[in-house]
């Protein structure tokens, strides 16, 4: 095994051989016999997977009663399903003022109209313009790069 897969196993299963592929235990081991190294870099392993393994204190029950309780107090009073039938009420007075409803909204034909414009123009030109010399000579490089090497 070379110090590189040691390292990539290392880093992706971590300092318990258990967790390596069967495989890759016996080489590893005969490595961490042999090579200093190796046994450095293990132990620095085994440094990390006991940190992750660290858990957060859990909290105490006085203080998960005041969370609870400081979560409820902020609550809204009134019921959600009340609040949502009175929205599209105040969505529809607001939607009657701003700059959406004094321009963009009287214009939507003529945005619509040169929008069009603009792509049936695009088309034409697509459709009416042909290939530049350029473009087939480097579709005809193409051609012969996969008659010679066969493909990419």
């Amino acid at each position: 095994m070379t110090p590189e897969e040691f390292t990539a196993l290392l880093d992706t299963y971590g300092a318990d051989l258990t967790r390596w592929p069967h495989a890759h235990r016996r080489s590893a081991q005969r490595l961490l016999e042999v090579s200093e190294w190796a046994r450095n870099a293990f132990a620095d392993a085994q440094m990390l997977d006991s940190v992750l393994r660290i858990r957060e204190p859990g909290l105490s029950d006085a203080r998960r009663r005041r969370l609870t309780d400081s979560i409820l107090d902020n609550l809204p009073d009134e019921p959600a399903t009340r609040r949502v039938a009175r929205e599209p009420e105040a969505a529809a007075r607001r939607s009657d003022t701003g700059f959406g409803a004094a321009i963009l909204r009287p214009l939507t034909p003529l945005w619509v109209a040169c929008l069009s414009f603009g792509m049936i123009v695009g088309v034409i030109l697509t459709l009416g313009h042909s290939p530049a010399p350029a473009t087939e000579a480097a579709e005809a490089g193409w051609v012969e790069h996969l008659a010679v090497y066969g493909g990419l």
